[in-house]
């Protein structure tokens, strides 16, 4: 069976969502690997703050994948 315009629709509005998602995801975790680079931000931030970036950084790398996985699965 093929798809009719309406499948054509909804496939292309759902990438356009992965796609707006996973900017921001891949946003996030430039601006954090960045900031953990950072030896005046390790020197500085309090030990609980570098572990939620960790956790942060892990748990959004993690997304980044399953998004990009979504992606190459809509074709």
């Amino acid at each position: 069976a093929s798809l009719g315009l309406e499948g054509a629709i909804d496939i292309e509005t759902e990438r356009r969502r992965i796609e707006k998602e996973l900017f921001e995801i891949e946003s996030f975790v430039h601006r954090a690997e960045a900031r953990m680079m950072s030896e005046s931000f390790r020197a500085k931030a309090p030990h609980s703050l570098i572990e939620e970036t960790n956790r942060l950084l892990a748990e959004k790398r993690k997304e980044e994948v399953l998004l990009k996985n979504a992606l190459e699965n809509l074709t």
